[in-house]
C-alpha cells in the first residue's frame, strides 16, 4: 500500500505509541517542570517500590508537576501495577500536557487518535502531536508527519510532513521515516523537496 494508506499509518503509529510508553523511564529525569519530583518517584520505582512511586507522582501531579503527572498517567494506562484506568490516564496526561511536557502531549494525543477511553478526535490528536513536535519530541514528529501526509485531522501538507519525517529520521525513526521519505520524494516537486529540507535544517524546538 502507498504512503497515503491508513493501514500503514495505524501500524506504524501503534509501534510509536509503544515506544513512547517505554520513554517513561528513558526520560525520567528530563521533565520540563519539576525533575526532582519525577526523578524521586523514578528512584522509588527502580527500587521496586512501585506503589510508593505512583503515590509520589500522584501527589506531585496535584501541584501541577508535568513530569510526575506524565508518569502517573503511564502507570494507569499500562496497568502494570494498578488496574487500567483510562480516565485517570487521561486526566494525568492532561495535566502533563498543560504543563508543557511533550511526552504527556503525545500520549494524550494517542488517546484521541485511537479512542482509548475517549471519543476518537483526530483534530485534537493532531493539535497535540503538533505541539509536542514543535518542542522537538521525535515520537510526536513522526505521528504528526503521518497525519499531515494523509490529511488526517489536519490539512494535508506534504512539505511539512516531509520536514517532520526528516527530523524524526534523525532522532531514532530511521527504519520507518526513511522508507516513507523515499516514497514521498517521488511525489514531490524539486521546489517542494528543497523547501521541506530547508525547514528541517532551520527547525528549532520551542521552549
Amino acid at each position: 500500500m502507498g504512503v497515503n494508506g491508513m493501514t500503514i499509518r495505524n501500524w506504524l503509529v501503534t509501534l510509536v505509541i509503544n515506544l513512547a510508553m517505554m520513554h517513561g523511564i528513558a526520560f525520567a529525569e528530563t521533565s520540563p517542570t519539576d525533575p526532582e519530583g519525577e526523578a524521586h518517584g523514578a528512584k522509588l520505582y527502580r527500587a521496586g517500590l512501585y506503589l510508593e512511586a505512583l503515590a509520589h507522582w500522584e501527589e506531585r501531579a496535584k501541584t501541577g508537576d508535568a513530569g510526575s503527572a506524565f508518569r502517573a498517567g503511564v502507570e494507569y494506562f499500562d496497568a502494570k501495577i494498578v488496574t487500567r484506568d483510562f480516565t485517570k490516564a487521561h486526566d494525568y496526561w492532561t495535566i502533563s500536557a498543560e504543563g508543557g511536557d511533550p511526552r504527556g502531549m503525545t500520549d494524550l494525543a494517542a488517546m484521541y487518535d485511537y479512542g482509548n477511553g475517549v471519543r476518537v478526535d483526530r483534530k485534537r490528536a493532531a493539535e497535540l502531536y503538533g505541539r509536542a513536535a514543535r518542542k522537538g519530541f521525535p515520537d510526536a514528529m513522526f505521528n504528526i508527519a503521518s497525519m499531515l501526509l494523509n490529511g488526517d485531522g489536519v490539512r494535508r501538507d506534504v512539505v511539512e510532513a516531509y520536514k517532520y519525517y526528516v527530523l524524526a529520521n534523525a532522532q531514532g525513526f530511521a527504519a520507518f521515516a526513511g522508507t516513507i521519505m523515499q516514497e514521498l520524494e517521488g511525489e514531490m516537486s524539486a521546489e517542494q523537496l528543497a523547501d521541506a529540507k530547508r525547514r528541517a535544517a532551520e527547525f528549532k524546538p520551542e521552549n
